[in-house]
């Protein structure tokens, strides 16, 4: 069957290799019965076809989530001829608990250790060799985002598939069956404690803070630096999005004219020279408008979540944003909306499963964009004194926040069930250097599949459009005193 599961914490690199490994051929949808994003893809490697199932990021395999359940079943059913346990190389000791709650599982596996650049920086040498000869199965240091070594990971996989290993070593649990369950996690730490002795050596020693995060970490003016450097992300986006709209709006006057000439001298019908030379280029324009943005959101988002930024404004907002089922992921999409309404939706992606992602959507839609923002202080100073446009735009955003809590109140319970909403627990990643080729080659792919599915929807809606305002002989359709008249 050739089924590879990826399996490891958040942000631990899983989306990274599934998407470098699939591509495009990949799938996306939800586990059955469960609000919990599925994302499945194919690969193919010397004439055979690989599938990969990329499993729901989780901190264990407790079953205290549907992310944890669905994982624990899937591994435990068999359903994976290979696991790809996937830990963080620069915080072994804390990532390896994955490993220790998978290790019962007599399953097939590997052990990639990603993000090994980032240990490297932190100056942390790991041998693993000797990991793997007390693991018993294979350990691929490896980075997952500077695009290497896939090739010679494809032909791990394919040697693995035929001639698999398995962990030759578990925690042991002893103690009765309350005590057990209550030592399970000192077990676990201690079967970590002796896999990992003498496996990492530290060249220097000691975390100590850095100036941003000396700032971005404070409890009032952290908040307030964050929600600045995402605006500011904001604009960077609108910089990158503004050349490809520019050279898009010139398509419509260059394309529709010498369309409908063209089309006019081969004596073709009216109705489809307003078809080719209005619908057409003005789809093609609003089409490319709306991948550009998403390809600007993609790519400075990115930057930031791929550096380590976006960790820290989800542990900042946090706790406001728990009161509405979410994550403190949410600040990002939430704030760009306040730009646009579409970034702030793709910027859902950083969400941590389907119902999060639908739920962040919704009160993403509550937020009005700049467009309108721009509209309200005109219009309600045309009715109103200055006081009073004030107590209007104070209004407003009061109206925001009532809204997103009766949004989260009727919807919430439904996507995010009282018995998933935890506090986020997260270790704050190493602010670490970029990878621009991952990060614009991800940009792409979401802009391409944006633009494909835009072009279906907006060319439908533009015929519907079309059909009400041109007549049969292609002229427009204009009214005057309740007649019609071309």
């Amino acid at each position: 069957m050739n089924r590879i599961a990826l399996l490891g914490q958040p942000n631990s690199g899983k989306s990274t290799i599934f998407n470098q490994l699939t591509g495009s051929r990949q799938h996306v949808g939800n586990w059955p019965g469960k609000t919990v994003e599925k994302k499945d893809g194919t690969y193919g490697y010397q004439n055979d076809k690989y599938t990969v199932i990329d499993l729901p990021g989780s901190y264990g395999l407790s079953g205290n989530s549907d992310e944890e359940i669905i994982t624990e079943k899937f591994i435990k059913n068999g359903e994976a001829d290979l696991v790809c346990v996937l830990v963080d190389a620069s915080q072994l000791e804390r990532s390896m608990y994955m490993l220790a709650d998978f290790a019962g599982m007599n399953v097939p596996a590997i052990l990639i250790l990603n993000m090994m650049d980032v240990a490297t920086g932190q100056g942390k040498k790991i041998d693993d060799r000797l990991l793997a000869e007390r693991l018993g199965i294979p350990v691929v240091p490896f980075t997952a985002a500077d695009g290497k070594g896939y090739e010679e990971l494809k032909a791990l996989i394919a040697k693995e598939l035929k001639k698999p290993h398995k962990l030759i070593t578990a925690p042991s649990i002893s103690g009765d069956k309350q005590e057990g369950t209550r030592l399970a996690g000192n077990e676990k730490f201690a079967w970590i404690d002796k896999m990992l002795e003498g496996v990492t050596t530290v060249s220097h020693s000691g975390y100590k803070l850095t100036k941003l995060d000396n700032l971005v970490l404070r409890p009032f003016w952290g908040k307030i630096v964050t929600i600045g450097i995402i605006l500011v992300g904001f604009l960077a986006a609108m910089m990158i999005m503004s050349p490809f709209m520019s050279v898009a709006g010139m398509l419509p006057k260059l394309l529709g004219g010498p369309i409908a000439k063209g089309l006019t001298s081969l004596n073709v019908h009216p109705w489809l020279v307003s078809v080719f030379s209005l619908i057409i280029p003005n789809t093609i324009f609003f089409c490319i408008s709306m991948a550009a943005f998403v390809f600007g959101v993609n790519i400075v988002f990115g930057f930031l979540e791929e550096i380590g930024f976006l960790a820290r404004a989800a542990y900042q907002f946090d706790g406001a944003l728990s009161k509405l089922g979410l994550q403190g992921k949410a600040v990002a999409p939430i704030l760009m909306g306040m730009g646009c309404t579409i970034g702030g939706a793709s910027g859902t992606r950083v969400m941590d499963n389907w119902g999060q992602k639908m739920l962040t959507m919704m009160v993403v839609w509550a937020v009005p964009c700049a467009s309108i923002w721009s509209i309200i202080p005109v219009v309600s100073g045309m009715f109103f004194p200055a006081w009073g446009t004030a107590l209007v735009c104070i209004g407003i955003i009061a109206y925001i926040f009532v809204l997103m809590f009766i949004v989260s109140k009727i919807f919430g319970k439904s996507l995010v069930s009282e018995e998933n909403r935890a506090g986020m627990i997260m270790e704050l990643p190493p602010y670490h250097k970029a990878h621009w080729k991952y990060i614009i080659k991800e940009a792409w792919i979401k802009c391409f599949d944006m633009f494909k599915r835009a072009l279906k929807t907006v060319t439908l809606v533009s015929v519907i459009f079309w059909a009400f305002s041109f007549s049969p002989s292609g002229g427009r359709r204009k009214t005057c005193r309740g007649s019609s008249v071309i």
